[in-house]
């Protein structure tokens, strides 16, 4: 204030001495002075202001600095998630193409197994299935050969006809045709029963003159040509008889057989039980040779052969007895054999 005083005056004083002092009122107004304790104050102020707005504008870009390097991290962290995920979910993937690719090739090799085992399965049928044929096939051609010469035997003289018979009724048909089989059923009509009866005659004239080698040679070749189911019931007791005297005792078993089943009433049944009870008893069937000689004693008990087959069933009964009555009853079917068509 005292300054501003002694600063006025001496304007003041020269206003005065060049030119007339202008009147207060039209004097410029000047601010008034401040005190400089308040500037101070106010510059403190001030200070303080800018200082508090540089801290706070530190704190700010420290928290920016802060928040850019966590959301730095963050980011970083993120692509290393994202990397490891496209990581995992790119072998996910390859395992799944993988295990899809396994999957189809082991279908794949299982439907080519089967297909190959199909094929196989396939290829041995037809290969058995052709076999079967080639087998037929020659089966067929085998038969016809016999067909022919069986045709051509048959056509032949009664020497030829009588073989041609026998390997008639050895001959397998199943491979002829039906115009072969009706040839053969053609020409074998006549043929057979004419050789068939030429054998029997030869045989019953054999058994005539006691040749039992030949009767019995040809009673078999009669068999052979008529067939057993159709042959004349008396010729098997003369068959059997024979067969009996040549000691083949299992093969004269079976034609007595049949004549005492079949030949109710015919003469010689008793003999031939006596006769069928001694070769099933050389032939070691004992049990049969028991049941021959009892029928043929339930049938014929007065006949003259009954006490023989008494022994004999008793002898088989009771084989702890005598052996000279063993041997006396062995030697009386061999007396009576001589004379096999001896009438009762």
């Amino acid at each position: 204030m005292d300054e501003t005083n002694d600063v006025a005056t001496p304007g003041a004083a020269g206003a005065t001495g060049g030119e007339e002092a202008a009147p207060p009122s039209a004097r410029p107004s000047l601010p008034p002075a401040a005190s400089p304790e308040r500037e101070l104050n106010e510059l403190r102020r001030e200070v303080l202001d800018a200082r508090n707005l540089v801290i706070k504008s530190d704190n700010l870009l420290r928290g920016l600095h802060v928040e850019v390097k966590a959301f730095a991290k963050r980011q970083e962290e993120a692509e290393r998630r994202s990397l490891v995920s496209s990581g995992v979910a790119y072998a996910v993937f390859a395992g799944l193409c993988a295990l899809g690719a396994w999957a189809t090739a082991r279908s794949y090799v299982a439907t080519a197994k089967d297909e190959a085992a199909q094929a196989v399965q396939k290829g041995a049928a037809a290969t058995a299935e052709a076999r079967e044929l080639a087998e037929r096939a020659a089966a067929a051609r085998t038969a016809s050969r016999a067909a022919a010469r069986v045709y051509d035997e048959l056509s032949g003289d009664a020497s030829k006809r009588e073989t041609g018979l026998v390997d008639l009724a050895k001959l397998d048909r199943k491979g002829l045709t039906p115009l072969e089989s009706r040839a053969l059923d053609d020409r074998v009509g006549e043929s057979r029963k004419r050789a068939a009866a030429l054998a029997l005659e030869r045989g019953r004239t054999a058994l005539r003159k006691n040749d039992m080698k030949g009767a019995a040679a040809e009673l078999s070749r009669y068999f052979e040509i008529q067939g057993t189911a159709d042959a004349d019931v008396e010729a098997s007791f003369e068959l059997g008889n024979a067969l009996w005297e040549e000691q083949q005792f299992a093969a004269a078993a079976g034609q007595l057989a049949r004549f005492v089943k079949l030949g109710r009433g015919m003469k010689n049944r008793d003999y031939a039980a006596l006769l069928l009870g001694e070769s099933l008893e050389r032939s070691g069937k004992i049990a049969e040779a028991e049941e021959a000689y009892r029928a043929g004693l339930a049938e014929r008990p007065d006949s003259s052969f009954a006490p023989q087959m008494q022994h004999r069933l008793h002898r088989l009964l009771h084989p702890e007895g005598s052996a000279a009555s063993g041997r006396s009853g062995a030697a009386a079917p061999g007396k009576a054999a001589a004379s096999p068509a001896k009438p009762h």
